[in-house]
Parts: structure tokens; sequence; C-alpha cells
């Protein structure tokens, strides 16, 4: 994912995480972007589950400096695909999980 992508996709939910200040309602953000043009295919089944299921689960969600694959924010609960390709430092992934941990999220892999 580039800069701009990442970026935009900030903005997009900070947007959407005022709205649920304001009125205590997650607003959809589904549209806003391409999601399914940034997942690995292992990420688009996973998706594919989550909207079936009707679970409450963002795309790209922001934290802190690092992005969760798919999070509900309410909640804190992160759920991170793990591809081999994407996923080879062991090492980075669990100093990454530790700092979101930090940050109240519970993540599952």
């Amino acid at each position: 994912m580039n800069k701009e992508t990442r970026q935009r996709i900030r903005k997009v939910y900070a947007v959407a995480m005022r709205k649920y200040v304001e009125t205590g309602e997650m607003p959809h953000v589904y549209s806003v972007y391409d999601w399914i043009g940034l997942f690995t295919p292992i990420e688009k089944n996973v998706w594919h589950d989550i909207r079936c299921l009707g679970l409450p689960f963002y795309p790209q969600f922001p934290v802190k400096g690092y992005f969760i694959d798919f999070a509900d924010p309410i909640k804190k609960i992160g759920i991170e695909v793990v591809g081999e390709l994407w996923h080879k430092d062991k090492e980075k992934d669990i100093k990454r999980q530790k700092e979101i941990e930090k940050e109240g999220w519970t993540i599952f892999r």
C-alpha cells in the first residue's frame, strides 16, 4: 500500500470515528474505497466471510502507525490474516502486535 493510499484511508476513518463519537453509530466505509483491490487472496476470503456474517469489522483500520487487516474499532478487536508472503518476519509482527495491544486492542491471528 503506498503512502497516498494510507493517508486516504486514515482520513476516511478519522471522519468515521468523529461521526461515531457524535452520533453513537459507526458509519459504513465500505463504498469509500476499493478495498478488494488492496486485499491479498486470503484477505478477500476473510472479508467475504465477515460481510456474509454481518460482523462489524472494517478493513485496513489504522492504529498508531499500523493498519489492522480487519477491525472492530468500538470493541477494539482486530483480525490479522497471516499469509506467508506478507508475514515472513515473525519478530516484527510480534512487536507490532504488542504495540497495538498497548492501545487496548485484542488481536486474533
